[in-house]
């Protein structure tokens, strides 16, 4: 069976299983779920390549705001050099470093909020979150790492790790 490809969420649910070859109710037994995965490999999305940090810092200047900044600093610049030059140009520099330290602040704020984020890529979560699941004969059943404090949720038939029970 080679992958199938194509509009499937617009097609009825048992056609699609029927080209797919399997069966809506049991699902897949355990000797093609096995064979599936040495096929095709696990069922896994990629994850995005990491941001390096330059364009994130860059990506903090994204802004109208920062733009209309910008474009004053130029055009108080520009009237600077038509006045000959004479001094120092305060409102170019007061500006430009306003943008600097937005710039800077914003990237170190997203920083630290993505270290301290509630939900990080997979290999970051605790690993109770991430547990294996096994399917066999039609049910789903959790592997917990610690069995003594796994629970039954007996709605779903399925095993589930509790962090506090």
């Amino acid at each position: 069976m080679e992958v199938v490809t194509g509009e499937h969420w617009r097609r009825a649910a048992t056609a699609v299983a029927v080209e797919l070859g399997t069966d809506t109710t049991p699902g897949l037994s355990v000797h093609e779920a096995r064979l599936r995965v040495e096929r095709y490999g696990p069922n896994r999305l990629d994850s995005a390549p990491p941001v390096p940090p330059w364009r994130k810092l860059l990506g903090q200047l994204a802004d109208p705001l920062i733009y209309l900044l910008l474009a004053a600093s130029a055009v108080s610049l520009a009237a600077w050099i038509l006045d000959g030059s004479v001094g120092v140009p305060f409102e170019v520099i007061v500006i430009v470093s306003i943008v600097i330290l937005n710039a800077v602040l914003g990237f170190v704020q997203e920083s630290r909020a993505e270290e301290a984020g509630p939900v990080g890529p997979p290999e970051r979560l605790p690993p109770a979150v991430h547990e294996p699941v096994a399917v066999g004969c039609g049910r789903l059943v959790a592997r917990p790492p610690d069995r003594r404090r796994a629970r039954r949720i007996p709605e779903l038939g399925v095993r589930h790790h509790a962090a506090g029970a």
